[in-house]
């Protein structure tokens, strides 16, 4: 009987001392089993709370007319239009009362036949000066937008005896016109001259090419 006690004693030990042996282990597993998923090696930083969205491309920089040219094809003399271009250039900013309009004339033969007459004897290069104007190679009148002749309207010119232009093939001559603003608008016959108000008008040159001229109040 006492043998019997002291085995049951041995065995009650032994238990004791698995149990106390073995709890912390069953403890670690159950703090493993409800942690949840384990953090990243390497968390990233905070991070933006708005994503920067895509610059928006920058507004093209407005392009500053200086100028307005125009082109047409024009007979000129013995040539046909198929081979003759005349180009009209004007400044784009409006003329002051004081300031003289200029436009810039250019006769361009792109044919393989000489355009003009003959060439004077012991002038040559009197064929070869291109003029613009009432009295020029090539005429220059002005009408305001709704079609009123401003210059030279019905002003009588008395003009040289006309000696030609000589442009060679493939070649080109320029010319400057010139208009001082004046407009013969008056009931007279010839009317008077006066200042050509402020507004928008209409220069064409050889009665083909046709480009915007405005004047300002000053």
């Amino acid at each position: 009987m006492r043998a019997a006690n002291r085995a049951f004693a041995a065995a009650l030990v032994a238990l004791v001392a698995l149990v106390a042996v073995t709890a912390p282990a069953t403890a670690f597993s159950d703090q493993a089993a409800f942690a949840g998923p384990a953090a990243p090696a390497h968390a990233p930083a905070h991070a933006p709370a708005h994503a920067p969205a895509h610059a928006p491309a920058p507004a093209p920089t407005p392009t500053h007319i200086k100028s307005i040219t125009r082109s047409a094809h024009v007979a000129f003399d013995n040539c046909n239009a198929r081979h003759i271009i005349l180009s009209v250039t004007a400044p784009a900013h409006a003329f002051t009362p004081n300031q003289t309009v200029t436009v810039t004339v250019r006769l361009r033969n792109t044919g393989s036949t000489t355009c003009g007459p003959p060439l004077a004897r012991h002038v040559p290069e009197a064929r070869r000066v291109l003029s613009v104007g009432p009295c020029g190679t090539l005429p220059l009148t002005v009408r305001t937008v709704g079609g009123v002749a401003v210059y030279p309207g019905t002003q009588v010119f008395f003009c040289p005896e006309a000696i030609g232009v000589r442009l060679g093939p493939h070649s080109a001559i320029q010319a400057t016109g010139y208009w001082a603003q004046e407009a013969y608008l008056g009931p007279g016959n010839p009317p008077e001259a006066e200042h050509a108000p402020p507004a928008t008008y209409r220069l064409t040159v050889d009665r083909v090419v046709t480009v915007p001229i405005t004047l300002a109040s000053g």
